[in-house]
């Protein structure tokens, strides 16, 4: 997702499962080879998805960097010194 790529992914995958809606930033698929093999023939197939999934991928990630773990920890640090 940082990387502004599509993903297919296992439906079952914990975490970031949850965070890819099939179709509209990614595709979920069953954990078998065969559903995986089928989804992304899919995406070979229509590849202006992976960019439209790109899109909407990188800011849902940006607050997991580094520069954006730093930002929370700061936030976090001048609410609890009231700095």
């Amino acid at each position: 997702m940082a990387s502004r790529k599509g993903m297919v992914i296992g439906d079952r995958v914990l975490g970031i499962g949850k965070m890819v809606e099939d179709g509209r930033n990614g595709f979920n698929c069953e954990p078998t080879t065969e559903a995986f093999l089928k989804r992304i023939e899919h995406c070979v197939q229509q590849p202006e998805l992976f960019k439209v999934h790109a899109e909407i991928n990188r800011p849902l990630v940006e607050p997991l960097f580094v520069r954006g773990t730093a930002k929370c920890f700061a936030n976090l640090l001048h609410e609890r010194l009231g700095k």
